[in-house]
Order: structure tokens, then sequence, then C-alpha cells
């Protein structure tokens, strides 16, 4: 056993590292479920903690308030798994598991300030929000906000299919990433949930396929990873709204998918 001290040393931290379970169309998986790692930063090493093998494709994982929050990515039953955040950071106690409604969900974030939980459904293209207890459980049935549309890539985007969403940092607001829809939408945020209909949307590039985005501090500008077009675009959120910058992510002369 590795001794469950940190290391004190500059860039030290404990690490959860979500996995695909199962051999899949779009990816063999072989993982064992959650790993804890410990990274020591004055020898760059990595050395493991604990192992959680009961999820099945825990792909995404999210930390908040003492909890961590995993999606076990599948097109039946799937789920959202809690656990708690013990030993300073050294180990994980399952608190629960909640089944979900929709296929494939493949993102979960929490805000803090409104007490909420979002899941984002890749397979089916929804969007779920869960109100949070004062443990940080989700509870009742979540609201479902349905998408409608496609992109003209036939292979990828037939329909909606969500792949992110995460508050503002003052909890007033929620973009989306709408990578069948090539859509960036916006929704405030309500006592209740959120408002179904987005206060604002944004069309990317036709065919470009938006993933994961990061806001500046400011929160006017988004720079959004798009997975199709193999970019990087920055957009401006406010009026006039649209793109500003892109970049691709492939070398020079690249050919081939």
């Amino acid at each position: 056993m590795h001794d469950p001290t940190l290391s004190s040393a500059p860039g030290s931290c404990m690490l959860a590292v979500g996995t695909y379970t199962e051999i899949l169309p779009h990816v063999q998986g072989r993982g064992r479920g959650i790993h804890l790692l410990a990274f020591d930063g004055a020898t760059a090493s990595f050395h493991e903690r604990q192992v959680l093998t009961g999820p099945v494709n825990p792909s995404y994982l999210c930390a908040a308030a003492g909890r961590l929050y995993g999606v076990s990515e599948r097109e039946r039953d799937a789920a959202l798994e809690v656990y708690a955040i013990e030993a300073g950071g050294a180990a994980l106690r399952p608190l629960g598991r909640i089944t979900l409604p929709g296929a494939a969900p493949c993102h979960v974030s929490v805000n803090l300030p409104a007490r909420q939980l979002y899941v984002s459904n890749y397979g089916s293209g929804e969007l779920l929000c869960f109100a949070l207890d004062a443990g940080g459980m989700p509870q009742g049935t979540p609201q479902v906000i349905a998408r409608r549309g496609a992109g003209p890539r036939a292979d990828r985007q037939e329909g909606p299919h969500l792949h992110y969403a995460a508050a503002t940092d003052d909890g007033a607001r929620v973009y989306l990433c709408d990578l069948g829809t090539d859509t960036i939408a916006c929704h405030r945020v309500r006592p209740d949930g959120l408002d179904p209909t987005p206060a604002r949307e944004l069309r990317t590039r036709p065919g470009a396929g938006p993933r994961h985005l990061a806001l500046t501090a400011d929160g006017a500008l988004a720079a959004v990873v798009e997975e199709l077009s193999n970019t990087v675009a920055v957009y401006a959120l406010d009026e006039p709204a649209g793109e500003r910058a892109r970049a691709s992510t492939l070398p020079r002369n690249w050919r081939g998918a």
C-alpha cells in the first residue's frame, strides 16, 4: 500500500479517472472502472490509490463539494453514480445510483450556487436537470429538455447529440454544446430548474460539431472545441455575437479522417 498522504510538492494532486469498461461501436473499452491516482509533482509519477470496478462505462466524472459524480454511458440502463470523496481525496465511498432517462449520457456538471446538476445525453439528445439536496444527492425526477434538429453530417448529425452543459460562475446561466445540430445554446437558471426555451442560440459553421466549451472570466467569449471539423473556435456571446477566431487542431498537410 502506498502512503495515503499526498505529496506536498508543487503540482501534486489527486486525480479521478473514468474509463470505458465495455467494447462499443466507437471505442474498444477495456477499462476497469473509476481509478483514483495520486500525482506527485516532485517526481511526475502516478500512484494508484483505489479502483472502483462496479460502474459501467464511467466515461465522464465531475467533482464538487466533496462529492464525485459519474455518468454510466450506456444506450440502455444509463445511470448517474454518486460518491463521497474521503481521506483527503484518496478514497471514494459509494452513496447512490440514480437511473437516468435517455441514452448514452456523456457529460455531468454541477451548479453549486443553484444546487443543480446537469447531465448531457449524447445518444438521445436531451439535457437533464436535477435538484440537489444539502448532501449533494439528486432529488426527484429530472427536468428533461429535449432538442430538435440535425446537421449536414448524416453519419454523426442525424439528430441532436448533447455533449456538454455547464453553468456560469454565478450560476445564473447554463451553456450547452449540441454536436448534432451545430448549436451553442444558453438557458437561464430558475429556482425550480432551467428555462426550457433558450435565451440565446448561436450556430457554429455547418458540420463543425461543437463538443465542449470554456468561457472567459468575463463570460463574453467562449472557446469551443469542434469535434467534426477538428477546430477550436472563439465565439462572442453578447451582441454582436458570432465567430471571432478559428484554428485547426490538425497538423498541416494532414490527410485522412
